[in-house]
């Protein structure tokens, strides 16, 4: 069993803006879904990059690469699980590997999903719930359960033309990760959900790039071009100055 594992906090995980320590209490999470859990999950402010589709489809393949972050949801069995460096065709100095997602704070709370201006309630603790995720595990929710954040981050839930739905940097209330489940596979009928990126800095979020660089970004950033940072295959060009 992993329980012990999960439970040990990182300090290098915590953004010292926003916590130096932090735990997820499982038991309220157990009750939920009636399994059994570890006590507790340590918790991480920062998120991989899946890009600019929130898709939670067990067949990743179904995500156009055009919107594909370097991270992904993809099953143990797969041939080949993960993504190259050679892969990253748009440059992994143009492309997010990581960014800031800061959990446990009140100034993130999750926004209910039918009405976005308002957080969401959890039942069993008659509180906001607040976006959270753990370095340990991949937090995802269901349409019953939409309390949760996660480990993996968006910066659009359908990055795709003529409409993109964008998933605003430093978001509040925030996005819950949540499985639809959307049957395209590329979340078209837009039925999944996954975190955008936050920070407790005014005005942005850093982001660690493929080429192991960290950069300041601005919530200002154009959308078009904070989904193509996203994606490791788009085919944008992005310049030094975006």
């Amino acid at each position: 069993m992993n329980y012990a594992a999960v439970g040990l906090p990182v300090k290098i995980f915590f953004c010292p803006s926003n916590r130096d320590q932090g735990v997820v209490d499982l038991a309220p999470i157990a009750a939920q879904w009636a399994t059994p859990l570890p006590p507790f999950a340590a918790s991480c402010d920062y998120a991989f990059c899946r890009g600019a589709n929130g898709a939670l489809h067990r067949d990743w393949t179904r995500i156009p690469v055009t919107v594909r972050g370097v991270f992904n949801i993809q099953p143990p069995d797969v041939a080949r699980p993960g993504i190259r460096l050679t892969e990253i065709l748009d440059g992994t100095s143009t492309t997010f590997a990581m960014g800031e997602a800061a959990g446990g704070s009140a100034a993130y709370p999750v926004r209910d999903l039918n009405d976005p201006t308002q957080p969401a309630v959890d039942p069993l603790i008659g509180q906001p719930a607040l976006l959270e995720q753990s370095w340990g595990a991949a937090g995802v929710g269901d349409s019953s359960h939409p309390w949760y954040g996660s480990v993996f981050a968006v910066t659009a839930q359908y990055g795709l033309a003529p409409d993109p739905r964008d998933e605003p940097m430093n978001r509040r209330p925030g996005t819950p990760t949540i499985v639809g489940p959307d049957g395209s596979g590329y979340n078209q009928g837009g039925r999944d959900w996954v975190s955008g990126f936050r920070s407790m800095h005014p005005g942005g979020c850093n982001f660690l790039y493929a080429d192991g660089s960290v950069h300041w970004t601005s919530q200002g950033i154009d959308p078009a071009v904070y989904r193509a940072l996203s994606t490791y295959s788009g085919g944008e060009v992005v310049s030094a100055t975006d």
